[in-house]
């Protein structure tokens, strides 16, 4: 059942941003049709409003297809494939990554995925949104963070991690799905059976925080890659976690407008230990 709603979870956001595509489309051809009856305001108001409702048709658009790629794309032969990998690489104590991301802020997380310009610059604008004139929508076809961050590891060492029915970014990540009553009984076998972990931190959440702390408490901390802002390390010493007590430590400087004019390296010595020999090689 479980699997089931994961499959069409997206396919009812798609059918949701149709008919919000729907509703606007049947408000402008009422409008069209009755311009001529409105107030003198009214029709001052219709002129100086009209990009409105095409903009924001254009944009619910662009998210039913957006949906409607992640529906087409979630394979539930894939997340069993998956979860199967993962109780054996615990059984038989194989070595695995562990991915713990902040699931809520998914979609707007400093360091997760956003479009990426000519100059490979992340773009911190609404999803989807440029600035300057116009409106440029783009395909997420591409975790950009996970691209990354993830993808040079994988052909080394399997990277698990664990996802729920809102999460829509497409994963290069191995994604296995937990349910929400019991995630962190999840996470805590998870964390303890990693042979490393990577936290991908931009905002203080309960989850985050339980994660982080059970990670201290743990002594797992000596086996963590901890990836976030300066806003991020901030937060987290509000919270009464010490970021020196990690292994390594990546923090990734944030300006008004992108994330990093370059991409994400990870330390040398994490990437030796995953048993890559020649980090500066690396074909992201």
């Amino acid at each position: 059942m479980l699997e089931l709603k994961y499959k069409y979870y997206p396919l009812m956001k798609a059918v949701g941003c149709l008919a919000g595509f729907c509703l606007f489309a049947a408000w402008v051809w009422l409008l069209i049709n009755n311009y001529d009856h409105q107030p003198r305001f009214i029709k001052l108001f219709l002129i100086l409003s009209h990009p409105v409702p095409f903009v924001l048709m254009t944009y619910f658009l662009f998210k039913t297809s957006y949906f409607i790629s992640i529906f087409s794309d979630r394979s539930i032969a894939q997340l069993k494939k998956n979860k199967r990998q993962l109780e054996l690489s615990i059984a038989e104590n194989r070595d695995f990554v562990l991915y713990l991301r902040n699931h809520s802020l998914e979609e707007g997380a400093v360091v997760e995925a956003f479009p990426r310009g000519m100059d490979n610059s992340y773009h911190l604008h609404s999803p989807g949104i440029s600035r300057g004139t116009g409106i440029s929508f783009y395909s997420i076809d591409k975790n950009l963070f996970e691209e990354d961050v993830i993808r040079p590891i994988i052909d080394y060492m399997p990277v698990f991690t664990l996802h729920s029915l809102r999460d829509d970014r497409k994963s290069v990540a191995k994604r296995v799905l937990t349910k929400e009553s019991g995630w962190f009984n999840d996470v805590k076998i998870l964390i303890d059976k990693a042979k490393y972990i990577i936290m991908n931190f931009e905002k203080p959440t309960k989850g985050m925080v339980l994660e982080l702390s059970y990670i201290i408490q743990s002594g797992t901390n000596d086996k963590t890659l901890l990836i976030t802002s300066p806003k991020g390390v901030e937060s987290l010493n509000n919270c009464g976690i010490n970021t020196e007590k990690f292994k390594w430590v990546l923090v990734i400087n944030k300006r008004s407008n992108s994330l990093n004019t370059e991409r994400i390296n990870l330390p040398v010595d994490f990437l030796q230990k995953i048993g890559i020999e020649k980090p500066d090689q690396i074909d992201h």
